[in-house]
């Protein structure tokens, strides 16, 4: 990210009393995914959701390990 959006989303994360982040599925694990997670700190105020859900295939991600996923990375239950 352009390092005036990085400064703007920090900025404005802090001042929020409610986030939600909504997370690709396609791209869960990624560099992008790093990202997003590096902004945001861990709060009780977090709400995670994800998107694209359903292109998971036979053998992706369970239910299970996309929970643990969330929980790992951003700090929140399911």
């Amino acid at each position: 990210l352009e390092e005036w959006l990085r400064h703007f989303v920090r900025v404005e994360s802090e001042k929020a009393d409610l986030k939600v982040v909504v997370l690709d599925y396609t791209q869960m694990g990624t560099v992008e995914d790093d990202n997003v997670r590096d902004y945001l700190s861990e709060d009780e105020s977090l709400y995670v959701v994800v998107n694209k859900v359903d292109q998971r295939r036979d053998h992706g991600q369970t239910k299970t390990d996309i929970e643990n996923h969330i929980k790992m990375n951003y700090g929140v239950s399911t």
